[in-house]
């Protein structure tokens, strides 16, 4: 059973009390980065409103997270694509070794069939 943790955090002046499953640390930090990016909201533009700040922060927040999920897709069909060209060199070099075996086969056979001829023959 997952422990449930209260976590007080403030943003900007006002405090909130957040019931999460999540480390008290971990909260913390997610904190401190919305205060991070609020301030530097702030700072750039002093008539934006506390919500308003809040709501480009969120904005800001969901598009990062919608490239990050874009980049993770490319990245896994990147790695899909690579897994199927060493599953097909893996194909290729099984085959090669199969007909290197099939290559000394027939030359033993040759070797074989010729010594038979010149018994037959001498």
């Amino acid at each position: 059973m997952e422990i449930i943790n209260r976590v007080r955090i403030t943003i900007g002046a006002i405090s909130y009390t957040i019931t999460t499953t999540e480390s008290e640390e971990y909260v913390q930090q997610l904190a401190a980065e919305i205060n991070k990016s609020l301030s530097a909201l702030m700072e750039k533009n002093n008539s934006l409103s506390f919500t308003d700040g809040l709501v480009l922060c969120l904005l800001d927040s969901v598009d990062e997270r919608h490239k990050s999920e874009k980049n993770a897709d490319h990245i896994r069909d990147q790695l899909s694509g690579y897994l199927k060209d060493v599953e097909e060199a893996a194909k290729a070099r099984i085959e090669v070794e199969e007909l290197k075996n099939e290559v000394s086969r027939l030359r033993r056979e040759l070797s074989l069939s010729r010594r038979a001829e010149k018994k037959q023959g001498g």
